[in-house]
């Protein structure tokens, strides 16, 4: 299977390179930061016919045009896009541009395309809201989130939704809490693994962390790239 990894930067964009890499498959990665290894530094307005294993492209979907990313997605020839792209906090300005607008140019790219791949895009737990402890939340539950970034990630769902609706074969997976190696210093499991690092060698130290009356819910980054892949 050959992917396209849109965000291949991020967290769980780097756990998707080792799980694609580890079942054999192929991954071509885009973004707005750089990666190692082959690289088209931004998107040029002529694009080769295809792209060679591993290339990265500087790819900005909010400030690139739908035509442009679908050139982008022309070229890497995949079967299936994962987007990981998009903003966890920020001004409603920065969340809506990431998570809704960069979406809505996803989707008009690929729809464009004689042949779309299949999409793969990444929701989040936080679509749903606020949830009771110990009661499961299934797929059909009515989302009903409680801040910007959930709102947003509903609005980026409920595109892909339409996008599917218009033909395109796509599905929005939504994440609960992803922890594993390399968590982002924002989320509690970061802030915790980068105060221990720092620790003296005798283990002995203080740790100091916000207010932890909240429930969460965690999945392992690994079994998420496992279940990106199944989906794709």
């Amino acid at each position: 299977m050959r992917l396209l990894i849109i965000g291949a930067s991020s967290f769980l964009g780097a756990h998707l390179r080792r799980a694609a890499a580890a079942a054999g498959g192929t991954a071509l990665t885009a973004g707005r930061s750089p990666l190692p290894g082959p690289m088209l530094d931004r998107l040029p307005d002529s694009l080769p016919d295809s792209l060679p294993d591993g290339t990265h492209v500087r790819l900005d979907l909010v400030a690139d045009s739908p035509a442009r990313i679908g050139r982008a997605v022309a070229a890497a020839a995949p079967d299936a896009v994962v987007n990981c792209a998009g903003a966890t906090n920020g001004s409603a300005e920065a969340l809506s541009a990431a998570n809704v607008t960069a979406v809505q140019r996803l989707l008009t790219a690929l729809l464009r395309l004689p042949s779309p791949p299949r999409l793969v895009h990444i929701g989040s737990a936080a679509e749903y809201g606020p949830g009771t402890p110990r009661v499961p939340v299934a797929e059909t539950d009515s989302p009903r989130p409680a801040g910007l970034y959930g709102a947003t990630k509903l609005a980026g769902t409920r595109l892909v939704e339409l996008g599917a609706a218009a033909g395109l074969d796509a599905v929005s997976l939504r994440v609960f809490n992803v922890v594993g190696a390399e968590a982002p210093a924002g989320t509690l499991p970061g802030t915790v693994a980068a105060q221990l690092r720092r620790l003296p060698d005798g283990g002995r130290g203080e740790l100091r962390l916000g207010p932890l009356d909240g429930v969460r819910d965690f999945v392992d980054a690994r079994d998420v790239a496992d279940a990106v892949l199944a989906a794709a």
